[in-house]
């Protein structure tokens, strides 16, 4: 083989796996993105029917509050369980803890470089406005709490 063949081929090899670890990042944040849609799809039925929707069939996790925050125009699905698999789609409701809404300490696991990035950093939420507002469902739709610390 020529010297000009083996360079021709060791660029097109070089080129051929670039080009497959750039649509494999891609195809990462696509998965990202339709997941987000489907959970923000099956939190709506949710609140509309009162049944736990999960955004997939095969998913193991399922809407159970949204998280917002006025003064960064996010909100934040928040989803059951705070499994490495859940928390991969966004911040989950650890099992054990009391219920969104309800009397008790619920605690919201979520990594704070992704999924709970808008809480960061702490010292842009002004004192007495509103930190954030959980959206919990209920039989009837949508309950609100305000929490101002």
């Amino acid at each position: 083989m020529s010297k000009r063949r083996l360079l021709t081929a060791t660029a097109l090899v070089i080129g051929l796996l670039g080009t497959w670890q750039v649509a494999s990042g891609g195809w990462i944040y696509a998965k990202a993105a339709l997941a987000k849609g489907m959970i923000a799809d099956a939190w709506s039925e949710t609140l509309s029917t009162g049944i736990k929707i999960k955004p997939w069939a095969w998913a193991d996790t399922w809407p159970v509050a949204k998280l917002r925050f006025p003064t960064h125009k996010r909100d934040i699905t928040v989803l059951a369980g705070a499994q490495g698999a859940t928390l991969a789609f966004g911040p989950g409701h650890l099992d054990g803890t009391a219920k969104p809404g309800a009397l008790g300490n619920s605690v919201i696991a979520g990594h704070r470089d992704t999924s709970m990035v808008t809480c960061w950093p702490l010292n842009a939420i002004t004192p007495g406005g509103p930190m954030c507002y959980l959206v919990f469902a209920e039989e009837s739709g949508g309950k609100y709490l305000k929490r101002s610390d």
